[in-house]
């Protein structure tokens, strides 16, 4: 019989996980492992359904056929001829090719900053380090979401946090959803793993309910830390989010920010600011000691010894080669360049792919987390093969629309390690 013709199939490493995906000649890039069919319950209005499909290698028929015994069993049979023996079918072997896939989770707004879903695979452009990309995958991010949830909860903010212990159920509802898990993290002096990975409104609710002040630190950058560090044990399918609360900068960490940096791209996670108003806790502080000044409380000001917080970001952190200085979309809508951000937690949104929110008010607080809701169940999710991977260490990635008017939010890149040698 003819032998079947050979076969390319291409395993493809994420650059995050280093999970492998497969495809054919024939075919887009699809999962391994991908998520079922489905439209979230909690989401009425996604429009795009991905399909996906294994793909597997036929097992190819041993050419030799059974084992012969006869031999074995006695020298006085005949043995069987050429002709007698059934024919077999030589499979070729697959050439197998190992490549790397980047995937990028898009937000697209309108001149309004209304979010836009309609777009298709052809009004998007991908340019990695200069050089325009093959889209290989395209649709809307309806994979399930897993969510880390960072609180600041030292002394300064103690009057703010009422207004977070009843969010449990706003980030049930319109984040995490019902296939989508919730971890929470404290930090103040400590930081603190207080929930692990639940899907169980309840739970999330009653964790958040119990956040009490302590301490006079604020280990952003420790805490960021480790909820990366969670994240990255989640599978590959789920898209990987931080919310956090805080004043926007850092003290105390042993973390630096390219680290916050370096890990937050390294794991595929996007970074959500709700920042504090120093302000809004001194005004809710009552019963100050007399002859404190409360300005000392309110803005965590260091002792003798301690590292002053890094309100401001300076061009030493992000204009270098790992972490160089890029464009920023903040909340308001405007582009702004990374070295002229106001806090060290709306840099690290806008390296992510992220935004953060500012204007931290008790109305404002769930109009803004209805805001990140909307915004992760209106994104797109797109993956290609980088051309390029000669080049090592960071890859800047800008993704457009060949569209006017429309603002594109997207991580600021990826970062390629060079190979062992």
């Amino acid at each position: 019989m003819a032998d079947r013709p050979e076969e390319t199939i291409t395993d493809y490493q994420d650059i995050h996980t280093g999970c492998y995906r497969r495809q054919d000649a024939a075919s887009d890039f699809t999962l391994s492992n991908p998520p079922e069919t489905r439209r979230r319950a909690w989401k009425p209005w996604a429009a795009l359904t991905l399909l996906t499909f294994f793909l597997w290698a036929p097992m190819p028929a041993n050419p030799m056929g059974p084992q012969d015994h006869t031999a074995a069993q006695g020298a006085d049979k005949p043995a069987h001829s050429a002709a007698d023996r059934p024919s077999v079918t030589h499979t070729q072997p697959h050439i197998r090719i190992q490549s790397t896939i980047v995937n990028a989770p898009v937000t697209v707004m309108d001149a309004s900053g209304n979010f836009v879903e309609d777009l298709k695979k052809s009004d998007f452009e991908i340019i990695d380090n200069g050089v325009a990309q093959r889209i290989q995958r395209f649709g809307l991010a309806e994979e399930p979401v897993s969510l880390v949830i960072v609180v600041q909860n030292n002394e300064a903010i103690a009057p703010l946090l009422d207004q977070i212990r009843p969010l449990g159920p706003i980030f049930s509802n319109l984040i995490v959803g019902a296939n989508g898990k919730a971890a929470v993290i404290f930090f103040a002096d400590q930081v603190k793993v207080a929930q692990g990975f639940s899907r169980h409104q309840a739970v999330l609710a009653k964790t958040l309910s119990g956040l009490e002040p302590e301490g006079s630190k604020v280990r952003l950058n420790d805490a960021l830390m480790q909820a990366i560090t969670l994240l990255a044990s989640r599978p590959v399918a789920e898209r990987r989010v931080v919310i956090a609360l805080s004043e926007g900068f850092d003290q105390g960490s042993s973390s630096r920010p390219q680290d916050v940096i370096h890990a937050a791209m390294a794991a595929g996670v996007a970074i959500y600011g709700l920042q504090f108003s120093a302000m809004q806790a001194l005004l809710h502080r009552q019963d100050q000691p007399k002859g404190q000044n409360p300005l000392d409380t309110a803005m965590a000001r260091p002792t003798p010894g301690e590292e002053a917080p890094s309100i401001t970001i300076t061009q030493d952190y992000y204009d270098t080669p790992d972490i160089p200085v890029i464009p920023i979309v903040t909340e308001s809508g405007d582009v702004i360049r990374s070295v002229a951000t106001k806090s060290v937690l709306e840099a690290y949104a806008g390296y992510t792919g992220g935004v953060n929110y500012s204007h931290w008010s008790k109305k404002a607080l769930q109009k803004q987390l209805t805001q990140v809701a909307l915004e992760i169940n209106s994104q797109y999710e797109l993956a290609y093969v980088p051309t390029n991977l000669n080049q090592t260490g960071f890859h800047r990635l800008q993704i457009e629309v060949k569209l006017p008017a429309f603002k594109v939010r997207a991580r600021s890149g990826y970062y390629n390690p060079s190979k062992k040698k």
